[in-house]
């Protein structure tokens, strides 16, 4: 659905988003210690274009386009002082993020995860060619809200910390955009912030404010482009704006998984449910991938029901209890872990279903949980 840039409002955010880095402190010695990051920027990039190359050259600006959270991203990671510690404990999970996506790309390049190259009309949409759509708009989403998180955590003061996860993750399940817009928001919001142990020059002030004041104009227009405040009031599915459908189907989506949750309200409908043969009886949105709700609440209300809801509900009380403790490593292997999970399940349902996910995240509640009561019979003794 990326739309030229001069037509769409949506992206403006993102574009001030590369404010960002010129605002950072910058020293030659960051860059020395981040060199690993630096290949990385250059493998996205690497990525996007080989992903759009079947495209010509309007599909590759798109793919960048829709993919610029991660560039972004990436830069402020590079030039934006961090601990050494940090660092070395992000790495681990990113490359094993970095892995998955590496898998995806391989196994879409040669076709064995088109789930769609057999429909009428969707021959180009296979193979090679769908890497477009996931490396350009999904993955670059993913590991944009993946970064964001786990820096913030590092960065932020502890007292906003818990405020910040419980924002992030409810904008990021309820994508009715990308969601990951708002999270920069925010996270250009707490960054530009005074931080005592950083000394920026009047320059480095004056163009953190420019940036505080482009973020907003750019939220403003975005808003209002979208019909957002209109919207709160009155339901529409044909917004659009110069033939761009503004809510990209996201209504006529959410109507249709709720047909299917009256049918099967208990249990759910079971993982990856909904597929080609379905599709045409519940849906009405002409959609290329596997049909999805993009939301995460839904998506599991309609796979697992009501009952799968609840504990759904109950594993994010259980995360919030656990945000408050000072053992912010398991914290954020937590956050890697359903950043992912939401990520597969809301963007292309193809790896692991949600289920898979909650395991994961349970099984780490539970090692966090018997670190800390070790940790206590240790002082008891």
């Amino acid at each position: 659905m990326t739309t030229n840039i001069f037509g769409y409002s949506f992206f403006l955010p993102e574009i001030c988003f590369f404010l960002l880095p010129f605002v950072a402190p910058l020293s030659i010695k960051t860059l020395n210690k981040n060199f690993s990051l630096i290949i990385l920027t250059v493998l996205g990039v690497f990525l996007g274009y080989l992903s759009a190359i079947n495209g010509g050259s309007e599909q590759v600006m798109n793919n960048f386009l829709a993919g610029t959270d991660f560039y972004a991203t990436l830069l402020v990671f590079l030039f934006f002082p961090l601990k050494k510690e940090n660092i070395k404990f992000l790495l681990k999970p990113t490359v094993f993020l970095i892995s998955i996506i590496s898998l995806e790309i391989i196994l879409y390049s040669f076709g064995f995860l088109s789930y769609e190259k057999d429909l009428d009309g969707n021959a180009n949409y296979s193979g090679f060619s769908r890497i477009s759509t996931t490396i350009g708009a999904a993955t670059g989403t993913a590991v944009a809200y993946f970064f964001m998180t786990l820096i913030l955590f590092c960065l932020i003061p502890k007292k906003i910390k818990k405020i910040f996860l419980l924002s992030a993750f409810i904008v990021m399940g309820i994508t009715l955009t990308r969601s990951v817009i708002i999270a920069n928001i925010i996270l250009a919001f707490f960054i530009f912030k005074r931080d005592k142990n950083i000394w920026l020059s009047k320059e480095k002030k004056f163009l953190r404010y420019i940036g505080i004041i482009a973020v907003l104009v750019g939220l403003a227009v975005t808003v209002n482009k979208l019909g957002i405040v209109d919207n709160l009031f009155t339901r529409s599915t044909g917004l659009e704006v110069s033939n761009s459908d503004i809510s990209n189907g996201r209504f006529d989506r959410w109507e249709s998984t709720f047909k299917v949750v009256k049918e099967f309200p208990v249990l759910g409908t079971g993982a990856n449910y909904i597929t080609k043969h379905k599709r045409s009886r519940y849906t009405k949105v002409d959609s290329k991938n596997l049909f999805s709700p993009h939301n995460t609440f839904l998506l599991i209300l309609m796979e697992r029901g009501i009952v799968g809801f609840f504990i759904f509900l109950f594993i994010i009380i259980q995360l919030v209890r656990f945000i408050s403790w000072k053992k912010n490593r398991g914290i954020l292997k937590i956050g890697l872990i359903l950043s992912l999970i939401i990520f597969m399940n809301t963007e292309i349902v193809i790896l692991f279903s949600e289920s898979t996910g909650l395991f994961l995240i349970l099984w780490s509640l539970i090692r966090i949980e018997s670190e800390v009561s070790s940790v206590g019979n240790l002082k008891k003794c």
